[in-house]
């Protein structure tokens, strides 16, 4: 049986190790609280899709952010990009 699960929607409780270990594992996403690791499915933490390799990690980039102009350039400009324009 599924326990329910108190949600403040205020931004603290996800932080609780059990309760954002439980959306992880109904979701399959993953979450950034490392204390909840050892309560979140270990076929979840298994999957290099869900929680990439430090060796993926290490070749990641990520944007840096922009002035909201830039912003909206950089959104206009992908947007076109992908409708082939």
């Amino acid at each position: 049986m599924v326990q329910p699960i108190y949600l403040d929607y205020n931004g603290t409780t996800p932080h609780d190790p059990e309760v954002i270990a439980a959306i992880s594992n109904h979701t399959h996403y993953a979450n950034a609280v490392k204390t909840a690791r050892p309560l979140v499915d270990p076929a979840i933490l298994g999957d290099p899709a869900i929680y990439p390799s430090p060796e993926v990690i290490a070749r990641l980039q990520s944007t840096r952010s922009l002035a909201p102009k830039q912003e909206r350039l950089r959104t206009r400009v992908w947007a076109r990009f992908k409708a082939g324009l």
